[in-house]
């Protein structure tokens, strides 16, 4: 029997996909048209989720399967079915992985576990493990993807795995033209569509009822970077002269960069980018949380992670003049993100402030990076015994790298960190250069690594341990 199909003026299937996604992720229309960098079009949304626009233009499918990952096909199929076809409830919005029933535990002794994580600074005691051949020798760890084109860019990423060890441990270096870095949400995907058993993410991402924490690598208050021109950086730090955290170590304060905006007028107040779906997000929003007159969607630009790896800084400037008519003022982003933005840049001095959270009460103080698994697999006593192991190693790992100093630390750990982050390209640790060794050590210098296992996770496994012996 044929699809019902709706009927002109009537609510689609996307009607309600676009208003339970804003629901789920506690967004306003005009906040989501913004994270869309669509703010040209403010009715565009309220008019899709009625029914009076049926199906959306390619700019704005494309935009929404970025934002929830999903493909450009799925959504356009969701506009040929009425709303009435959709059973009852609210809509699933996570990925179709999620609405299969549990499967008993695959991870036989011996076997393989996967790990995928969004490629930064924060996995670093990852990476280090891996790059040191130090991990569970029934781990295997992917954080790149083949290079993307078109329409590629939406599907699930192909992953690079560290078993494949020649190609995976030159990382980045002189292989920009064939590999990508994987997001957190693409570690996310691959969790979700059981490619992999494990995935590093920031904890704010993690909204799955089927996934669960087993172990964090970072607890910071810090590790975010503002990306911005000399001469804004120089104004910002005029404004933090009053306070006691500018001076120091820590950087700037989401309450200092609150301050910082502030002191211009509205309408000629810049935006502050941001990287959509990360940690970079959570800082904006944080600081723009400090001044009720503030108005995010209009204070923010949001971009993703692919940009990022791709354009300058003019290039990024003039796509934010474009979607929200506003001069770029900062972008927030992470390790090594930030670095590969200021030295890309050659039209525009730019500088990196390390950003943290303001000290306030009832106000978030820290991040974390965690790893995730789905929660069926934690009846495996063979999984927890693996990942026990990983734990312990990554533990080891975080105590090391930070005890980095600039004239004390591991040099051919400093080095092939340097060829993971695409600061050098160098072939072996003496031909690494000061600057690329820089690089490294500042991009690690604002996380506090501290590796830890799961409370829930811990008591889980002692039980499924009992039970087994």
């Amino acid at each position: 029997m044929a699809s019902p199909r709706s009927a002109p003026g009537e609510p689609t299937q996307l009607s309600l996909f676009l208003r339970s996604l804003r629901e789920e992720r506690h967004l306003t229309q005009s906040a989501l048209i913004g994270l869309l960098n669509l703010t040209d079009r403010p009715q565009y949304l309220s008019k899709l989720e009625t029914g009076r626009i049926a199906r959306p233009d390619d700019d704005f499918l494309r935009a929404l399967a970025r934002f929830s990952k999903r493909t450009v096909d799925e959504l356009v199929a969701m506009t040929q079915r009425p709303a009435a076809a959709t059973p009852p409830g609210p809509l699933d919005t996570t990925d179709r992985s999620l609405r299969q029933p549990l499967q008993p535990p695959r991870h036989p002794v011996g076997s393989k576990i996967r790990l995928a994580y969004g490629h930064c600074a924060w996995a670093a005691p990852i990476m280090a493990a891996g790059l040191r051949d130090q991990l569970p020798p029934e781990i295997e760890l992917a954080s790149f993807r083949p290079k993307a084109t078109g329409s590629a860019t939406l599907a699930l990423p192909s992953p690079i795995w560290s078993s494949d060890t020649l190609e995976w441990k030159k990382g980045l270096a002189s292989r920009r033209e064939e590999f990508d870095t994987m997001s957190a949400r693409d570690a996310i995907d691959l969790l979700n569509n059981q490619v992999v058993q494990v995935a590093a993410v920031p904890g704010d991402i993690v909204d799955s009822p089927l996934l669960t924490v087993i172990g964090t690598v970072v607890d910071s208050f810090g590790g975010c970077t503002m990306v911005m021109p000399a001469s804004k950086a120089a104004e910002l730090r005029n404004v933090g002269a009053r306070h006691t955290l500018a001076d120091g170590g820590l950087g700037c304060s989401t309450s200092q960069l609150a301050e910082w905006l502030k002191l211009e007028p509205n309408e000629q107040r810049g935006a502050v980018g941001f990287e959509i779906g990360t940690i970079a997000q959570q800082f904006f929003l944080h600081a723009v949380g400090f001044e009720s007159n503030f108005n995010s969607e209009s204070l923010g630009w949001g971009c993703d992670n692919s940009q990022l790896a791709k354009i300058s800084w003019s290039e990024l400037a003039s796509d934010c003049e474009q979607r929200v008519s506003r001069d770029l003022l900062a972008f927030i982003t992470w390790e090594p993100h930030a670095t590969w933005l200021t030295t890309r840049s050659t039209s525009v001095n730019l500088e990196k402030v390390p950003l943290h959270f303001g000290l306030q009460a009832g106000r978030p103080t820290h991040m974390t990076f965690d790893l995730v698994c789905r929660k069926e697999s934690i009846r495996d006593p063979s999984f927890g015994r693996v990942v026990s192991s990983l734990l312990a190693v990554l533990e080891d790992q975080a105590h090391k790298i930070s005890q980095f100093r600039r004239n004390r630390f591991d040099e051919r750990l400093v080095w092939m960190l340097a060829r993971q982050f695409d600061f050098s390209a160098a072939e072996s640790p003496k031909l690494v250069d000061a600057k690329a060794k820089v690089q490294v050590l500042e991009a690690l210098s604002t996380i506090r690594f501290r590796v830890g296992m799961d409370p829930f996770f811990q008591k889980e496994l002692i039980e499924s341990w009992l039970t087994t012996t």
